[in-house]
């Protein structure tokens, strides 16, 4: 009986199309991985037709009309935050300005602020739009303002602050429930991670320069989208359902019982006109 061999010519052969090939697939790997930019990582779902782009231009364009009004006439930007609404403790009890806790919310307290708010916006706003849609979206980062307004008026009373940190804060803390219910963020996890660990930490710095914001705002901010983000999420076990409750319970109480203060506990009647 005749046992078979291996062809020496098709050994060859075989192995030459190996070689041939592989570093073709080496090639259309290194295609592949090209593809990412930093743009791509940073700016993830940038989409125009959303609620955070309108949303971060009208912030800009509003920051820069008051600060070019306060360039031509020469005088102190936070006499022109006080003038368009800049929320102010003892004008909201003595004169019923209660408008100021809305109207000041979308107003950034220096340049710092404003170019560091609207890139943190533009990182973490629309992946966080796309994941809870655009009325939650909308609705949350409505909160987080008035919140940041609410708690920064109970602990610093006869401070001139405005509210735009609420917007930003409430972006970031959104965009944390996305880390953490996100197991899987690829290859470039760390580096996600670690950028926003950078950016949150950076947002504290304009606390340093600007007077119009105080670490009262940010902490309002968190809280409010903390406990939103806790009710609009989907819990996989049973007692999900009560937390999901307890939470927005918890966010009611605060906002009811903190507003209900902000009219019942006595302030110093100062008029900020007198200065400006």
């Amino acid at each position: 009986m005749e046992i078979p061999t291996i062809n020496q010519l098709d050994l060859s052969i075989d192995q030459q199309h190996i070689n041939q090939s592989q570093p073709q697939s080496n090639k259309n790997l290194r295609v592949k991985h090209t593809n990412v930019s930093i743009g791509s990582i940073l700016f993830k779902q940038f989409n125009i037709c959303s609620v955070t782009f309108p949303l971060s231009i009208v912030l800009l364009l509003y920051f820069w009309i008051l600060y070019i009004y306060q360039q031509v006439n020469d005088i102190l930007f936070s006499c022109v935050l006080y003038s368009c609404g800049a929320k102010f403790r003892p004008d909201i009890q003595h004169r019923s300005q209660f408008y100021r806790m809305l109207i000041s919310i979308p107003q950034f307290g220096g340049i710092s602020h404003i170019i560091i708010g609207f890139i943190t916006i533009q990182m973490y706003g629309y992946i966080s739009e796309s994941k809870y849609g655009k009325l939650k979206y909308s609705f949350i980062l409505f909160l987080a303002g008035y919140s940041s307004n609410l708690m920064s008026s109970l602990i610093y009373p006869y401070s001139l602050t405005v509210g735009s940190y609420g917007i930003v804060f409430g972006v970031l803390t959104l965009y944390g429930f996305i880390i953490i219910q996100q197991k899987q963020l690829g290859q470039y996890k760390k580096l996600i991670i670690g950028i926003y660990f950078l950016v949150f930490c950076i947002n504290f710095v304009p606390i340093i320069s600007i007077n119009q914001i105080d670490i009262a705002c940010i902490f309002g901010s968190i809280l409010s989208t903390l406990l939103m983000g806790i009710f609009f999420q989907k819990f996989d076990f049973h007692l999900g359902y009560i937390i999901s409750y307890a939470a927005l319970t918890l966010l009611l109480i605060y906002l009811i019982i903190g507003t209900t203060l902000l009219f019942t506990m006595e302030v110093d009647d100062i008029q900020i006109s007198r200065f400006c």
